[in-house]
């Protein structure tokens, strides 16, 4: 398996993703993990769960495997220059360090073993991949598989178009030419694998119309069922749990401590937790409001949660499922979310959360949630039955862990 972080069942949402596939892949198979972690850090805690589960652990030294080319199209002066030559360049920013010196490395920490199937995740990931099975294996090709995740050309077209509201024309040229690199890179690299994984519906039906293959399911991503909150629900904390330097995330806080918190103001003793690792300079500027708080990373959520009214979700661009709604709905907390970060997960609006797209309609969503608690409950307990019935991690790793069985 070869993963751009480590795997893990705890943390972020990439590497409970990554945790999924190995855990599955676990189930039958003797397991080498590659990690290339140009998407997180290595962690000794992920490390230690990962070789609990058999798997033998290697972590890819790639500080030195920089793409020449696109070292070389980066240290360009002018603007123009440099974004015409990333256009030629034709792979996204961060395939630049997997390089063929990274997959010449990756070859030397293999010498010796055949494997029958490999599975790589992330588009950016797939070349790797790729280069692996060509390599001689008995007389055949190991069979290959893929777990996009979400759609990564959606995901930078969205940032291009909020850059570009904001007047942000550089940026957004060079998200737009991210994206740009992700459909190519997902076009030429989704015929080469025998499967190929999404987590959203709504994802599978994008690529499937641009990127037609035989063989694209969707795996939605889980949540361990096992979690009991306690809840202190004081009616009115608000908290928005994620990583920042996950650019979506981070275009959410923003959004919602800039247009939306000072709606609520008038709402006594209102506060808003914001939870995740990575806050910038500007996100602490903003935290400097009355009822903010910007607190980092925690290595406990669930007094987070436990004291949370409403769990927030006002994420503007994206793609895939997110987690963090998994997370907040398992523990019984009631959810306001945008439209978009409830994609692909089948939570309805007014049955098991508040859905809402403006600022004041996000604003007046959570003014309503927080003056009916009866309907916070009542709403909470049915995401919560939903999410069991759906989401729950062992029955999804065991049917992974069947597809796996039935490739080989």
């Amino acid at each position: 398996m070869l993963a751009p972080a480590m795997p893990s069942n705890f943390g972020n949402g990439l590497a409970m993703r990554l945790g999924q596939f190995l855990e599955a892949l676990t189930r039958d198979f003797d397991v080498d993990l590659i990690v290339a972690p140009v998407a997180g850090a290595v962690t000794p805690e992920a490390r230690r769960w990962a070789e609990s589960l058999g798997a033998r652990v290697g972590v890819l030294a790639i500080q030195d495997t920089l793409d020449t080319q696109f070292g070389l199209l980066m240290r360009l002066s002018n603007v123009e220059a440099r974004a015409l030559a990333f256009a030629r360049y034709g792979l996204p920013s961060l395939a630049a360090r997997l390089s063929i010196t990274a997959a010449l490395r990756c070859r030397e920490m293999l010498a010796g073993r055949d494997y029958d199937l490999i599975h790589v995740s992330r588009s950016y990931c797939a070349p790797l991949a790729i280069a692996l099975a060509g390599r001689p294996s008995g007389d055949r090709r190991p069979v290959l598989t893929l777990d996009l995740d979400e759609d990564d050309e959606r995901v930078f077209r969205g940032l291009a178009a909020i850059a570009a509201r904001q007047g942000r024309t550089v940026t957004s040229r060079w998200r737009g030419l991210e994206a740009e690199a992700f459909q190519r890179l997902t076009r030429s690299s989704i015929p080469r694998f025998d499967r190929v994984w999404v987590s959203s519906p709504a994802d599978a039906a994008r690529l499937q119309a641009t990127s037609p293959t035989h063989d694209l399911k969707v795996m939605p991503n889980s949540i361990e069922m096992g979690v009991r909150s306690r809840r202190r629900d004081n009616g009115r904390t608000l908290l928005f749990v994620g990583s920042m330097s996950y650019e979506p995330n981070e275009d959410a806080v923003a959004w919602f401590l800039s247009a939306i918190w000072p709606r609520l103001r008038g709402v006594a003793g209102v506060r808003v937790r914001v939870v995740g690792s990575s806050p910038t300079n500007r996100f602490q500027r903003l935290g400097r409001q009355a009822g903010v708080e910007v607190l980092g990373w925690a290595p406990d959520l669930d007094p987070f949660y436990e004291e949370a009214a409403l769990c927030l979700a006002p994420i503007r661009v994206g793609a895939g499922t997110r987690i963090k709604l998994l997370e907040a709905a398992v523990r019984g907390v009631p959810i306001v979310s945008t439209r978009l970060a409830a994609e692909g997960l089948g939570l309805q609006n007014r049955r098991h959360l508040w859905l809402a797209d403006t600022p004041a309609s996000f604003a007046a969503a959570i003014e309503d949630a927080l003056s009916r608690p009866v309907e916070r409950g009542r709403r909470s307990r049915a995401a919560q039955a939903w999410v069991r019935k759906y989401f729950d991690r062992p029955s999804i790793v065991a049917r992974l862990a069947t597809e796996f069985r039935a490739l080989l």
